[in-house]
């Protein structure tokens, strides 16, 4: 009973916990994505805006690290790096801070896909900037989960206490159901003990709505049955036995009068005919019995 619950206990916490991870990230995404959408109309903006009409190259090779900067207070001071579309850094809004290792992840946002890399409680996030030409650069931001961290373990630790919690009441609850069962067990067993030893019941020894009621009604109802049952057959032997009794002792009687009296003609007679119908009595009786059984 223990493992069944905390198994299923600990199924429930992981299922809730992995829903909240992904709703977690998915929250991430969207702002991210939001972000990158919202840096690539700004880098936009700033070019078709800008008094000498440079090729695109040319613009954020000048203007790289104007545009980072810029795109930094825009997005509440994000750390930005912006690339061309080869993959060069042309802006750093934070050029001291250190990024962990995105050559994997640069590689898949040069052609064009966005893509993320988590590192710790940091989260780097890659969107390719797409213009009518096509791709013609990358922006990087990067974006901290120490809060959604801790908040994951901060429920992580609840789940913990709820499920350990719930676990202890259920497994008591649980464990005084069963010993009330395994008790009532115990109380048939005995009944049935007595029976066996000839000791019957008169009263149910389980008082319960259920399957266990009902079989100790019935072990009552049979106790009953059989100490009836035995009184019957004894009745039934002490009768059968007196009525076995009067013609065997009747034909005894005659049996020693006809030892007695040898020469009496009508003694003998009398008790020829006599033991006659005590013999077919018996006999009778006999037949009887054995239709009765």
């Amino acid at each position: 009973l223990a493992i069944l619950l905390a198994a299923t206990v600990l199924m429930l916490g992981w299922l809730v916990l992995r829903e909240i991870e992904k709703e977690q990230m998915s929250r991430v995404e969207a702002t991210m994505k939001q972000r990158s959408d919202l840096a690539n109309l700004r880098v936009r903006q700033m070019y078709l805006s800008a008094d000498a009409q440079d090729d695109v190259n040319t613009f954020f090779r000048r203007r790289g690290p104007e545009l980072a900067s810029d795109l930094s207070s825009l997005l509440g001071n994000a750390h930005i790096v912006l690339y061309d579309a080869k993959g060069m850094e042309i802006g750093n809004s934070q050029p001291l801070s250190t990024t962990p290792s995105i050559e994997d992840i640069l590689e898949y946002a040069k052609k064009g896909r966005t893509v993320y890399q988590v590192s710790g409680n940091s989260l780097v996030y890659m969107a390719p900037l797409v213009w009518s030409v096509g791709q013609v650069g990358i922006v990087q931001l990067e974006t901290s989960l120490q809060a959604d961290q801790d908040y994951y373990a901060r429920l992580q630790r609840s789940l913990r206490n709820i499920g350990l919690a719930a676990l202890a009441v259920s497994f008591l609850i649980g464990f005084l159901y069963v010993s009330r069962v395994t008790g009532s067990l115990r109380k048939l067993r005995s009944a049935a003990d007595q029976i066996r030893d000839g000791h019957f019941i008169k009263d149910s020894p389980v008082r319960r709505r259920d399957e266990l009621g009902e079989l100790s009604e019935g072990i009552t109802y049979m106790s009953r049955e059989i100490e009836q049952s035995f009184a019957r057959q004894k009745q039934f032997i002490g009768n059968i036995s007196h009525e076995f009794k009067t013609p065997l002792t009747s034909i005894i009687a005659y049996s020693d009068l006809l030892d007695m009296y040898r020469d009496d003609p009508a003694l003998l007679d009398e008790a020829r005919e006599n033991i006659r119908k005590e013999a077919d009595r018996l006999l009778e009786m006999v037949e009887k019995v054995l239709h009765l059984s």
